[in-house]
């Protein structure tokens, strides 16, 4: 496994700002089909306007090189600051968090080469009373043929 670039460090006075970092494993497979990581691009929400009453949205994508003709299967885990089933960001220097929600499409293919399209939400609500400052958590994405 190795962890990908992370995202840009955001702090705001008034604002949370929020980045996920993301740790890809490759899995092992007996046959000649295999499978990597060939780009990954972050999962940053930015400066968050505690003022708006939209939801905070962001997207991100992972590319995947295959060899041979696998059909391939791509997880992703709860992160490091998880509760129960839910996946939060921790502040960088208090103790808050900022749950959020992950959803990868597609998560299994058959492609040589294929785009994996990442979404991520934090809810209104989850983040209009949290501490100003950066929240980040690392989510471990494993591919396996």
């Amino acid at each position: 496994m190795r962890l990908m670039r992370p995202c840009q460090r955001l702090l705001g006075s008034s604002v949370a700002a929020l980045c996920l970092f993301f740790v890809l494993g490759a899995g092992t497979s007996l046959a000649a089909d295999s499978c990597r990581f060939t780009g990954v691009s972050p999962l940053a929400f930015g400066n968050l306007d505690v003022s708006s009453t939209a939801n905070a949205v962001s997207t991100m994508t992972m590319r995947i090189q295959c060899s041979g003709n696998p059909t391939w299967l791509v997880r992703s885990d709860n992160g490091l600051h998880y509760s129960g089933a839910t996946k939060r960001m921790k502040h960088q220097t208090l103790n808050d968090y900022i749950p959020y929600t992950l959803t990868l499409t597609p998560t299994t293919g058959g492609k040589s080469i294929s785009t994996i399209t990442g979404s991520g939400t934090v809810l209104n609500g989850d983040y209009v009373n949290a501490s100003a400052g950066s929240y980040s958590d690392s989510v471990a994405v494993t591919i396996t043929p």
